[in-house]
């Protein structure tokens, strides 16, 4: 049905062409369809892998004779160098040393700089790396010694209200632990003149040591919970 609407659009342009005088190269419908569609797939048949490849290629080998390319010259800083060396000898990392340090960053992060949170915490494991061999497992050990096993939640009941105390979830104690270790290294920033990654670097320390104000806010919320474990029956959660 196509094919029979087509014969009769071309015949009719034929036919009109002949009457002004033009000469007209007649092709079979079948080779117009398809270089009609070879006309198409033109745009949208470039593989997939030699836009990659066209992608990766640096703009320094596309300089022509005079240095000078269509490209334009992106330079990497120094910030991004440092984490690419820092990343060689962190490889091997497991899901939750990977989401570990994602929240770090996160965290860490101020009005979308996560390239600046990211570099940060790289400089910080050069830090610690001086001290321990692995810094990975030296800020793991370190969280699981600030995280909390149980917090208190204020309940009202009959007009009152308490400090009822309850289990710390997983996802949430790993969370406290990294906001405490952060703020605590944000205050030592704000007292003395150190940098981001020294005062970073040297909470983390404490925090493997069972030292520092991260561990103290852990032992405080202990204190208090196991102070109002008799109004434990109020618990709803």
């Amino acid at each position: 049905m196509a094919r029979r609407i087509l014969n009769e659009a071309m015949c009719k342009m034929v036919n009109g062409q002949r009457r002004i005088g033009a000469t007209v190269t007649l092709q079979p419908v079948s080779g117009l369809m398809s270089s009609f569609f070879n006309r198409g797939r033109s745009f949208v048949s470039t593989p997939i892998d030699v836009l990659d490849q066209e992608e990766a290629i640096e703009p320094g080998l596309l300089a022509g004779k005079d240095g000078h390319s269509g490209l334009p010259n992106k330079k990497k800083s120094a910030s991004s160098s440092k984490c690419s060396e820092i990343l060689s000898y962190m490889g091997g990392l497991d899901g939750d040393q990977n989401q570990l340090i994602k929240k770090l960053v996160n965290f860490r992060m101020k009005e979308g700089q996560r390239t600046k949170s990211r570099a940060v915490l790289y400089q910080t494991f050069r830090r610690l790396a001086r001290t321990e061999r692995d810094a990975i497992k030296l800020l793991v050990d370190a969280v699981e010694n600030v995280k909390p096993i149980c917090e208190v939640k204020k309940v009202g009941v009959a007009g009152s209200l308490y400090d009822v105390p309850g289990i710390v979830s997983r996802d949430r104690q790993q969370t406290l632990a990294i906001r405490w270790i952060l703020g605590e290294a944000g205050s030592k920033k704000g007292s003395k003149k150190a940098s981001t990654e020294e005062s970073l670097s040297a909470e983390i320390l404490n925090a493997y040591r069972k030292r520092g104000g991260a561990r103290k806010k852990r032992e405080t919320l202990h204190g208090l919970a196991s102070s109002h474990r008799g109004f434990a029956h109020f618990r709803w959660w």
